[in-house]
């Protein structure tokens, strides 16, 4: 009986395992990143909300969710160091969950020089050094882009639905940053004069900091690097990159 009872049990274990076992791969296969730094995809629901946000965001708000063209990167792209982008891929580990980095996300790291504007320094016309990435996966499209002075990720839903109300802001915010971002979610203020069909604000998980925006549709957060030492903030336009140009 109890040689019976030892073989039901083996049969239960294998059994619970081949199940669960198999969860986990389906949840896996599920999470595999596709289309990675596709130009044809878009964080904005239509080219007349695309056209609106430009209107009402500043252009490097705007730029942070675009892909650059085919002559961009011609012209900007730069070399990166192996060491750089494996620093990289730890600070994106640093706030997304383990299971919303693709294990290759170092391949697609795309460096780029002199590109975008810090939005710290909103009167300079200097452009800074800026990895850049995107990609599907889950039925998400995220576009990371890690410059000196902060790393910005953009979340979108790829669905047809249109973007929420202004009053369903603010938990669509919190439900997105539960599930990608690490840590619990504590204090979460608005800021006091917001764009039409705009929203923004700041988000308090522990001892980090993000701010974000949201339509509805996206939401573009934003974690601020911060120094140690005597300077609070790093340069924002040093230079990460060779020129791949110079190096033909």
């Amino acid at each position: 009986m109890k040689f019976c009872n030892k073989i039901n049990m083996s049969v239960l274990l294998v059994l619970t395992i081949i199940v669960f076992g198999g969860k986990k791969i389906q949840a896996e296969a599920m999470k595999k990143a596709t289309d990675w730094n596709s130009p044809s995809l878009s964080f904005f629901f239509s080219e007349q909300s695309k056209t609106e946000l430009m209107g009402i965001l500043p252009a490097w708000e705007v730029q942070s969710m675009t892909w650059p063209t085919e002559s961009e990167i011609k012209s900007c792209r730069g070399i990166a160091t192996e060491i750089q982008k494996k620093e990289c891929e730890n600070k994106i580990k640093e706030y997304l969950k383990d299971e919303w980095v693709p294990t290759e996300i170092t391949s697609y790291l795309l460096p780029l020089r002199k590109w975008t504007k810090s939005s710290l320094g909103r009167k300079d016309e200097r452009k800074a050094d800026v990895f850049l990435c995107r990609y599907c996966i889950g039925n998400y499209l995220i576009q990371i882009m890690d410059g000196n002075w902060a790393m910005i990720i953009t979340i979108k839903e790829m669905a047809d639905t249109p973007p929420l109300k202004k009053d369903d802001h603010k938990n669509f915010v919190s439900n997105i940053f539960r599930t990608f971002f690490k840590g619990e979610l504590t204090e979460m203020p608005l800021a006091r004069q917001q764009p039409q069909n705009i929203t923004e604000g700041g988000i308090r998980s522990g001892k980090t900091g993000l701010t974000f925006i949201t339509d509805g549709k996206f939401t573009k957060f934003e974690a601020k690097k911060i120094l140690s030492g005597p300077r609070m903030f790093p340069d924002s336009y040093e230079p990460r990159f060779s020129d791949e140009q110079k190096s033909k």
